[in-house]
């Protein structure tokens, strides 16, 4: 089976990660496609929306996906231990214990991060030698969660961007206004 890992901090996930998802469960013949948001990403500057909040934006995002391989997968929240940070290499060896020895995994990111996977931690002995790389395209004028929360603070329309059932939650919850 082809397992692929699409991870980041989705805050807010918006509808270029939906592209992804549908490229990805499309066209690179993934069997499943795990959605694994980032519990704290170490490396943001900003603190991200709550974890339980980014979740379910995912799971409302993605439900057309389901039924092609999409899986949210929030193992982050399991790892997280004292407020230490969760590395990918933490998060990858986790998904590959959950599944079958003989399974092809694959690390779904874009050309940035695809130039500097190689320096993440513990890369060479715990990502290297299971984890291939599935770098997809990201067209000009993409958007970015970064841009979505400015936008939505700054009171300027999101619907474009984001699905409307993650929009509703963004306004319900009161996310991204401060």
């Amino acid at each position: 089976m082809r397992i692929g890992a699409f991870l980041g901090s989705f805050d807010p996930i918006h509808n270029d990660h939906l592209r992804v998802i549908s490229d990805v469960l499309n066209n690179k013949k993934m069997n499943r496609l795990l959605i694994v948001p980032a519990f704290h990403n170490p490396w943001k500057k900003h603190n991200p929306a709550p974890f339980e909040l980014r979740c379910m934006m995912i799971a409302e995002a993605i439900h057309p996906f389901i039924e092609m391989g999409a899986l949210l997968y929030p193992i982050e929240s399991q790892l997280q231990k004292n407020g230490n940070p969760v590395y990918s290499y933490m998060t990858l060896n986790a998904i590959r214990k959950a599944y079958f020895p003989d399974d092809e995994f694959f690390i779904v990111c874009g050309e940035d991060t695809a130039d500097v996977i190689n320096k993440w931690a513990k890369y060479d002995e715990f990502i290297a030698p299971y984890w291939k790389t599935l770098v997809v395209d990201r067209p000009d004028g993409t958007c970015s969660s970064t841009e979505v929360r400015n936008r939505f603070k700054n009171k300027q329309d999101i619907s474009m961007m984001v699905p409307e059932c993650v929009n509703k939650i963004i306004i319900e919850n009161s996310l991204y206004v401060e």
